[in-house]
């Protein structure tokens, strides 16, 4: 299953660890200041790498918001970076619910080291990971590396973890040599709680970049991170975090559309400009149907890394834990908006449409950059010998009270193992959706290749891990279980859908 991918670089290549520091902003002795300094008990300062750390905090343009510009265009924020330095990231990561900057005023949040999002995490294939998750939070908690191919099981990206109120737990997670570079996020995944949390802002990018960057054709583009997310603009938690009947049935939505934590960002361009964007669907319900006037999207890559070509589409659809990455050519002068048109989740009524962001587009033109016909080499998942089929239904049952959210006619048992594979085997499996909502199927840790739809149009490319299951159709899936064994979940990536019982537990041996 190893292809040949790639992620752009959020660092320059080549560089001495001095040289790296400069470019971040920090200097090797401002680093070891804050290595000593370690974290504020000052809950509005994001605590500082903890010494004798292997990461550094990529802060220049740092705002108080924790948030960094893009060069050559201050006014576009994303999250902060931590990257590994010499094959480690080890990092602290503090979760602290509070009041976070919303334009003029202010809003409720769960923060991660004093933001929300929290600081997108670098690291290259083989690395270590190293988190000490500390839960200032009034509830307990984990995290999930949402995509990330590694172990489930211990102090990895274990779901069945419990980080309670006041503790730290310490995350080790040692990513493959051949993992595919691509775009991956962290976010909560205790059960029961998931959805609420999330909802709250607790969540962060995780990108995995390619030692060696072999798409020279984009090798100039201004680089983008587009994490999308909804939630409300209340000053309380209450107000944030409770949720009716309704927002659990259906899967709870906001008012309050952000990119990167922000309502109504601006970006700058000019024309003939090449633009890299990496988007995530962070939302916990919302389905995202992107659209940005007078342009197409080339998309370069899926969940799971680069496609084998791009593909050129005028809208994109996005579920929620879906990632894909971009390529976006301004042609001339003007402002052109990021559109959310209406979609349909099923049963439900289409939201409306929304501007998410706008593109400015000034200044002299340039001649356009010839985009790459050609990304990595995918092996044809047409060719992959099945040993074993399975069957996968998604049930919400209604009537005589509340409904009951089902994976194959059961509620989720954290002491039951649902399904058996053996590593080194491949199987098809089809994922039906019993009912009148749309469901999006997540497996965790291992990815699959969407093989065959209900729905209209072309199967999704490349490697997926989350792919949206239609109201009374199906998907087939292939997957791959190789190497990487343990105990993890597939669910409905509605997380309230999940948190009241549409999960089921996988063991890999």
């Amino acid at each position: 299953m190893t292809d040949t991918t790639s992620a752009a670089s959020f660092r320059p290549r080549n560089l001495t660890r001095r040289e790296l520091l400069s470019y971040a902003g920090i200097t090797a002795t401002g680093l070891a200041g804050l290595a000593l300094t370690g974290c504020s008990d000052d809950d509005s300062s994001p605590p500082a790498t903890p010494t004798g750390s292997s990461s550094t905090q990529a802060a220049s343009g740092t705002t108080p918001s924790g948030s960094t510009a893009v060069p050559g265009d201050p006014g576009w924020k994303q999250p902060a970076v931590i990257a590994s330095v010499n094959g480690v990231l080890d990092t602290k990561l503090t979760l602290v619910g509070k009041l976070v900057p919303n334009g003029s005023k202010e809003r409720w949040a769960i923060t991660v080291n004093g933001t929300s999002p929290g600081p997108t995490l670098l690291l290259r294939p083989g690395d270590t990971l190293r988190i000490a998750c500390e839960n200032k939070l009034q509830h307990s908690t984990n995290l999930h590396t949402h995509g990330l191919r590694v172990s489930p099981e211990g102090n990895a990206d274990n779901p069945f973890i419990e980080i309670k109120a006041g503790e730290t737990f310490n995350y080790e997670m040692k990513l493959p040599a051949d993992h595919p570079s691509g775009l991956f996020w962290y976010h909560p995944h205790l059960h029961h709680h998931v959805a609420e949390q999330l909802f709250a802002g607790m969540f962060g990018a995780i990108v995995v970049e390619d030692a060696v960057d072999d798409l020279p054709e984009v090798a100039g583009a201004t680089e983008r991170l587009l994490l999308l997310h909804d939630t409300r603009d209340s000053t309380t938690e209450a107000g944030v975090s409770s949720a009716t009947m309704m927002d659990l049935n259906e899967g709870r939505e906001g008012p309050l559309l952000l990119v990167n934590g922000v309502a109504g960002q601006e970006l700058s361009s000019s024309p003939g400009a090449l633009e890299r964007w990496r988007l995530l669907n962070a939302s916990p319900s919302r389905f995202y149907r992107l659209k940005l006037d007078g342009h197409q999207f080339h998309v370069i890559a899926r969940d799971g890394g680069r496609l084998a070509a791009p593909e050129v589409v005028d809208e994109m659809l996005m579920v929620p834990g879906e990632r894909a990455e971009v390529l976006v050519q301004p042609a001339k002068e003007g402002s052109f908006a990021l559109r959310m048109l209406p979609v349909s989740r099923g049963a439900m009524a289409a939201a409306k449409e929304a501007t998410l962001a706008t593109m400015k587009v000034s200044g002299a033109a340039k001649a356009p950059a010839v985009l790459p016909a050609k990304l990595a080499t995918l092996a044809d998942p047409g060719t992959l010998k099945v040993t074993g089929t399975r069957e996968v239904a998604l049930e919400m049952q209604m009537g005589g009270g509340p409904p009951r959210f089902l994976v194959s006619g059961k509620a989720f048992d954290a002491a039951r193992i649902d399904t058996r594979v053996k590593l080194g085997t491949i199987e098809d499996w089809t994922v039906r959706n019993i009912g009148t909502m749309d469901h999006p199927f997540h497996l965790h840790i291992w990815p699959f290749r969407v093989m065959e739809q209900s729905a209209a149009g072309p199967v999704p490319a490349g490697w997926k891990d989350v792919v949206n299951v239609p109201a009374g159709g199906f998907v087939r899936i292939r997957i791959p279980f190789e190497q990487i064994g343990g105990k993890s979940v597939y669910h409905c990536h509605i997380l309230d859908h999940e948190d009241q019982g549409m999960m089921a537990i996988i063991e890999a041996t």
